[in-house]
C-alpha cells in the first residue's frame, strides 16, 4: 500500500492578507520534559485521526484568535474566529506520522497505541502553558515500504497566554535515515526529502467539483540547517530544512507586530552579549528611570529594576547560566545569553 501525500498548494492568495504578520525567530537548547500527568487524547492507534484539543485561553496565530484546535498526524489545525474559510496549520515536522502500534487490516479493530497524544496546561491564571506532545511516532514511509517502524520521534508545541508566542520542541528521534524518513513520493524513483517547519495562513475553498482546495495566504518557514536556521515568510511554496533538529532544540515563534509604538522602533542594544555580570544599555534616546524586567524562555520574570541612567549597569550577576529576554520600558524585548 502506498503511502497517502500530504502536499500543500502553491497557488498565491491576497485576499484575506490585511495587514501583513509575521514573527521574530529564535532557537535555543533546553531540555525536553515528557509531559507527565497530562490528558492522553489517544488510546488505540492512530493514522490520519483528528483529535480535538480544548482551548485553555485565547490563543492567535498571525494575529488572528483562533475558535478550535486539532491534532492529526502530528500536524496542529486551527480555524479563524472572525474570518470565514480561514485555517491555520502548524507543522514541527512534514513527514507522514503514523502510531507505533498501527496495524492495516482492513475490516479489523484498531490495535493499542505505542504513540500516545497528549496534553497539559500548566501555570497560574496569565500566565498559563499550554503543552500537547506527539510522543514516539513511528513514520509511513518505513511502515508501508519496509513494513518496520523502528525510525520514532518526539516533539511538543507550547502556547503561552497573554501573548502570541508559541514553540515546537524537540525530544529524542530514531532517524537513521533522513532523506528516507521525509521522502515524497510526489517525485517518483528518487530519494526527495521534504523537510519543512511552518505557521501557515490557508484559504479554504471548494472547487467546482465540490473537492476543498488549500490556498496559502501566509507562510512563515525555516530555511537552512535546523541548528541555525532563519525564518522567512511569504505566500507561496515553503522553505527547507536540511537537517532535523537534534533533541532538546527549542525554535521560538513571537509575533513581531504586537505592541508596537514610537519607543519599539527605536534603536536599542546591549552589551557585553553573552555576559558575565552585567548589563549595559545602549538607546537611540536618552531616558532616565526606565523599568526594565528579564524573563527565562518560559516567559518566567526572574528579575526587575529601573535603569536609573544612560551610565547605569543592569547587574545580572545572580542569574543561571542560559538565555533570557531583556524588556526595557516599552522598547522591544532583546535577548542575551548570560555566561
Amino acid at each position: 500500500m502506498k503511502k497517502l501525500l500530504l502536499t500543500i498548494s502553491l497557488a498565491v492568495v491576497s485576499a484575506y492578507s490585511g495587514q501583513a504578520q509575521s514573527y521574530n525567530f529564535n532557537h535555543f537548547d533546553q531540555s525536553y520534559t515528557e509531559l507527565t500527568g497530562a490528558t492522553t487524547l489517544n488510546t488505540q492507534s492512530w493514522f490520519y485521526h483528528s483529535f480535538d484539543i480544548p482551548l485553555p485561553f485565547k490563543i492567535n496565530i498571525f494575529g488572528d484568535e483562533i475558535k478550535n484546535l486539532s491534532l492529526s498526524n502530528g500536524i496542529l489545525y486551527a480555524d479563524s474566529k472572525t474570518l470565514n474559510n480561514i485555517q491555520y496549520q502548524l507543522f514541527a515536522q512534514t513527514a507522514e506520522l503514523l502510531d507505533g502500534g498501527y496495524q492495516f487490516n482492513a475490516g479489523s479493530s484498531p490495535s493499542p497505541s505505542q504513540s500516545p497524544l497528549r496534553y497539559k496546561v500548566e501555570g497560574t491564571t496569565g500566565n498559563r502553558i499550554l503543552k500537547i506532545e506527539v510522543a514516539n511516532a513511528a513514520n509511513g514511509n518505513e511502515y508501508f515500504e519496509k513494513e518496520t517502524t523502528t525510525m520514532r520521534v518526539n516533539f511538543q508545541y507550547w502556547f503561552y497566554e497573554g501573548i502570541e508566542q508559541f514553540e515546537y520542541r524537540y525530544g529524542t528521534n530514531t532517524i537513521t535515515d533522513f532523506g528516507f524518513f521525509f521522502n515524497d513520493y510526489a517525485l517518483p524513483n528518487e530519494i526527495t526529502p521534504n523537510f519543512a517547519v511552518i505557521v501557515a495562513k490557508i484559504l479554504v475553498e471548494e472547487d467546482e467539483n465540490g473537492n476543498e482546495e488549500e490556498k496559502p495566504v501566509e507562510v512563515y518557514s525555516l530555511i537552512g540547517d535546523s541548528q541555525n536556521p532563519v525564518g522567512k515568510l511569504s505566500s507561496v511554496e515553503p522553505e527547507r530544512l536540511t537537517t532535523y533538529p537534534k533533541t532538546a532544540r527549542v525554535y521560538q515563534f513571537k509575533n513581531s507586530t504586537l505592541g508596537i509604538d514610537k519607543h519599539a522602533q527605536t534603536g536599542i542594544s546591549i552589551y557585553p552579549n553573552p555576559t558575565n555580570d552585567v548589563l549595559n544599555i545602549s538607546l537611540d534616546i536618552d531616558d532616565n528611570n526606565i523599568p526594565y524586567n528579564i524573563f527565562d524562555v518560559l516567559g518566567k520574570r526572574v528579575l526587575s529594576g529601573t535603569r536609573q541612567s544612560t551610565e547605569s549597569p543592569i547587574m545580572v550577576n545572580t542569574l543561571n547560566k542560559g538565555v533570557y529576554f531583556i524588556k526595557i520600558g516599552n522598547y522591544k524585548t532583546v535577548k542575551f545569553i548570560k555566561n
